[in-house]
């Protein structure tokens, strides 16, 4: 079975500008096919502001996925940086603290109960 490894899981992507290769750094290693390709699920749309939820998908030759979401979050204007504690899974993922630009990024990954949060 395919094992994704990223770097990011959180994009913020100004609206109209030309978005990052959301793949970049982001591996799969299968062990019996070894590297495998990753490729993006989900829709969004570039121009329009909001927070998308996507997927990146890794799938071996024997048809075996890995899938770890991310958040592309399209603004009008760049946001603050805010930590976040959190309560519950993501993804089947136990998080704690997270870093997050705003609160729509962690209600969009549904990681739970926000605790505080802080500049």
């Amino acid at each position: 079975m395919p094992l994704l490894t990223l770097l990011k899981d959180y994009y913020e992507v100004k609206v109209g500008e030309e978005p990052p290769d959301f793949t970049e750094g982001a591996t799969a290693v299968d062990d019996i096919d070894g590297n495998v390709p990753v490729t993006i699920e989900g829709e969004w749309d570039r121009n329009s502001p909001g927070v998308y939820k996507l997927y990146y998908v890794a799938k071996d030759s024997e048809g075996n996925i890995d899938r770890a979401v991310f958040i592309v979050h399209i603004v009008d204007e760049y946001t603050k940086l805010y930590r976040f504690m959190v309560t519950g899974p993501n993804e089947g993922r136990n998080t704690g603290m997270i870093t997050a630009f705003n609160k729509e990024y962690l209600e969009a990954l549904g990681v739970g109960e926000v605790l505080n949060d802080r500049k």
